[in-house]
């Protein structure tokens, strides 16, 4: 049997709006809020990378014969030691833990914890079951665990000392307040709690910034990027508009008879050549040639100007696999495509070309992914 007490109450009503992951058990059901899941994703994927934890809140009820846990909040346990799947928690950080818990939810209680194990399957070890037998004997059964990079999670639960994992589990939606004002006020502190000046979610928060002022660096330094052609293509145009001028004024003789005449050659072939004029439009042209080279250089030049605004990459910045490159074309002026294959995530597909995860978001914006989860072999997609 589950070794915690469920509180009986045969009128609970099961959430409406929900999504089943998997195939949950009959005797044992899993629910996890959305906010919920969200907040942990990006907590596994925070800076810098590696294992994070977390403490599930929630409560477990007993409908009939079926034991529910509704996990409907969480807290990053920020200060734990983690080494190779292994948590240290003093009792001064459990103190704290209960500080917030009591501060931003007060009718919640522990009901197990979150492990983050980027690289490694979702399986669990001796580590893992020491971890659980020591720190939640007594305050949860429930263990969740994720991949953040291949986005694989299991659910497990501690029964008769050993941790049995769940086939399936429930998203569920609902209007989750406390869950969205403890995000919404970490997310205004502009870091994750106890991490200083590091970096926060890497999907949502640069270094104390918020969302619209990310959105908008990433759109000033496209169109900074864009703008780079516009002085070549002056020069280019004002070379034709002068051309153009001087072959008209030639044509309806508003030039000079005499002038044209005396800046004028016989060729062998008796061929008169209008070297004055032409004289004047080289000069014009090389004037032009050499401005278009200048700024050419000075766009070559500016340091860190391709990595700032996601320029073509090389082989040696971003390394590819070949089963990548064969999947992905280049066309000049365009942006790289990339064709998804079997078992792809847009996480996987960042670090695979740019060695981190934060050009997830950017993906999703210029392919305009309503789903982040759901990308299908055979998609193409436009890399930054």
């Amino acid at each position: 049997m589950v070794e915690i007490k469920c509180q009986e109450n045969d009128a609970v009503k099961l959430p409406n709006n929900i999504r089943q992951v998997g195939t949950p058990g009959e005797k044992l059901k899993i629910y996890i809020e959305d906010y919920v899941m969200t907040y942990l994703n990006q907590v596994a994927c925070q800076k810098p990378f590696g294992q994070k934890a977390a403490v599930l809140l929630g409560e477990a009820v007993r409908k009939g014969k079926t034991d529910i846990f509704f996990i409907s909040a969480a807290i990053h346990m920020e200060h734990a030691e983690i080494h190779e799947d292994s948590l240290q928690l003093t009792t001064e950080m459990w103190a704290g833990l209960y500080e917030k818990i009591e501060k931003y939810f007060k009718d919640k209680h522990i009901l197990g914890w979150f492990l983050s194990r980027p690289g490694q399957n979702v399986g669990i070890n001796g580590r893992i079951e020491k971890v659980q037998a020591e720190q939640f004997k007594d305050k949860g059964v429930v263990f969740y665990t994720m991949d953040p990079l291949d986005r694989e999670d299991a659910f497990y639960v501690y029964e008769n000392g050993h941790l049995i994992r769940q086939q399936g589990y429930y998203i569920y939606y609902e209007r989750n307040e406390a869950m969205q004002n403890y995000m919404v006020e970490i997310r205004q502190d502009g870091i994750v709690e106890g991490q200083g000046e590091t970096t926060g979610f890497q999907n949502r928060l640069f270094e104390r910034k918020t969302d619209n002022q990310v959105k908008k660096e990433v759109y000033d330094r496209k169109r900074g990027k864009g703008r780079r052609w516009l002085p070549q293509a002056a020069a280019v145009l004002l070379v034709v508009l002068i051309v153009a001028a001087v072959r008209k004024r030639m044509m309806t003789g508003s030039v000079p008879a005499d002038h044209i005449i005396s800046q004028s050659t016989v060729t062998a072939e008796g061929e008169t050549s209008y070297s004055g004029n032409m004289d004047i439009v080289e000069s014009i042209m090389q004037q032009a040639a050499e401005t278009v080279g200048t700024s050419g250089s000075e766009t070559e030049a500016e340091p860190g100007a391709e990595a700032e605004t996601g320029g073509q990459n090389t082989e040696s910045e971003n390394p590819v696999s070949d089963d990548d490159a064969e999947d992905t074309e280049v066309t000049a002026g365009m942006r790289k495509s990339y064709t998804v294959k079997e078992g792809d995530t847009l996480l996987k597909i960042s670090r695979n070309f740019y060695q981190d995860a934060e050009h997830v978001e950017e993906i999703i914006r210029i392919n305009q992914i309503e789903d982040p989860d759901y990308i299908i072999p055979g998609m193409v997609l436009q890399l930054p």
